[in-house]
């Protein structure tokens, strides 16, 4: 008798994963990548554009040309695996997390309040 390829995964603590949760599941997971997807492309590109902007009307001009020129620096600064730099990569997604959590514990005080 031949044994199957794969053996029989031990079910959680509250029971085998229904159709039904892993439908609902799946859409909150595409949803979050997607958020995360799009706030990275941000912290990539808006970013340091704005920080240019900023920084062109409150210092002057870009010593090394255009935004664009700032762009190259930018990415070659992520290449040298600067902590800087790769905070502002992902500081729009963490700004949005701390709201998040910020907005659920306001939320559950209101629940508990009321």
């Amino acid at each position: 008798m031949r044994r199957p390829p794969l053996p029989d995964l031990p079910h959680t603590a509250r029971g085998p994963l229904t159709h039904e949760a892993d439908t609902q599941a799946a859409p909150r997971r595409q949803r979050e990548l997607l958020l995360f997807l799009v706030l990275l492309a941000c912290g990539l590109f808006v970013m340091p554009l704005l920080i240019w902007l900023v920084g062109r009307g409150i210092l002057g001009p870009y010593t090394n040309g255009g935004p664009f020129a700032l762009l190259v620096d930018f990415f070659a600064g992520l290449r040298t695996g600067s902590p800087v730099y790769w905070a502002v990569v992902f500081g729009p997604y963490v700004f949005v997390m701390l709201l998040r959590g910020v907005w659920y514990l306001a939320r559950r005080e209101r629940a508990t309040a009321g």
